[in-house]
Parts: structure tokens; sequence; C-alpha cells
């Protein structure tokens, strides 16, 4: 299986499940209640994602056949319907990219955003205007 550059590592998740599998079977774990549910939640975290990468995983393997399939039988209607369900396949890469970005402990949290215009005048005030719009309807989508 070829690792997308780094960014989504299946087989680093499957190691990380492992280990924390062996060590939740550790008698002296079961004792630590604080222990065990921080162990079960990374578990359940790293499960998560996996499970995440192999329905993508799947989802293009199948569009992928069905392709092909199509091509053999100069289907250009299917032809059509599997390119849209590849950008549909694509779109949820960037949005589980985007989601990998922000899966450290603080990124969950608020942020404030002050912009301000400084001196300059007209022409400093109207730059922070655009960049002000700009970030709203950044952050609007």
């Amino acid at each position: 299986m070829l690792v997308s550059g780094g960014f989504f590592d299946p087989e680093n998740l499957q190691k990380e499940l492992v280990q924390l599998e062996e060590q939740l079977q550790d008698p002296d774990v079961w004792k630590d209640h604080k222990k065990l549910n921080s162990l079960n939640k990374e578990k359940t975290a790293f499960q998560s994602k996996l499970d995440e990468f192999n329905a993508l995983e799947s989802k293009f393997s199948d569009i992928k056949d069905l392709i092909e399939i199509s091509i053999e039988l100069n289907d250009e209607e299917e032809l059509q319907k599997q390119e849209t369900a590849l950008l549909m396949v694509d779109s949820e890469i960037d949005a589980l990219e985007t989601k990998k970005y922000f899966s450290r402990e603080n990124d969950l949290n608020n942020a404030y955003l002050d912009i301000q215009s400084g001196s300059g005048g007209t022409e400093a005030q109207d730059w922070a205007e655009m960049l002000f719009r700009m970030y709203s309807r950044g952050l609007k989508k």
C-alpha cells in the first residue's frame, strides 16, 4: 500500500493500535482507572482514523474497478458517474486532511483574530477591511 506522502500512514496507525491493545492487556493498567480510560480513548481515536482511511481506500478501489469496467464496455454515462464519485472521494480526502491538521489537544479551542490598520491613512484602513472580508468569508465555509 502506498503511503500518501506520509500524511495518512495506516501502517503506523495499525502499529500504534497493536501497542495500545498490548498495553490494555496488562493487568496493572486495569487497576489504574485514569490510565485505562486514557488508553481506551487513544485506542478509539486510532481505530477511528484507521476506519476512515480504510473506508476511503475501499471507495477508491471500488471506483477504480468500475471505471475499468466502464472503459471495457465503452459506457460513457457510467464513466461520468464514476468521475463524479471520484471527485466526492477527493473532497472527503481533503476534509480528512484538514481534520488531521487540527487533531492536536488545543486545536479545538477558540481563537481571536485582531486586524488593525495601524498608520497609513485610508489605504491602510482599506487593506485591513479587505483582510477582514477575506478571513470572514473563509471562516464561513
